[in-house]
């Protein structure tokens, strides 16, 4: 995934990937590590980031969360 970045979340024992690089595929996935589920698409609330490229992410642990952070529009969608 082009424009992708993604987290591990200690809580829930998974890694948290966005690809918010268009907005078609502005999607959050996250694949659970301790058992067989695999992939899940989630469904966050509030709105979503304007799409961008080069941009990072952290975790915040006090609230369970990504954050998104940096990067530049993208003006090619």
């Amino acid at each position: 995934m082009n424009g992708a970045v993604a987290i591990y979340d200690p809580g829930g024992d998974r890694v948290v990937v966005l690809d918010g690089s268009a907005p078609l595929r502005n999607e959050v996935w996250a694949f659970a590590l301790g058992d067989t589920s695999g992939w899940t698409l989630l469904h966050p609330a509030g709105t979503p980031p304007a799409p961008r490229d080069n941009y990072h992410a952290v975790y915040d642990p006090n609230r369970r969360r990504m954050l998104m952070f940096s990067g530049y529009a993208d003006h090619g969608i």
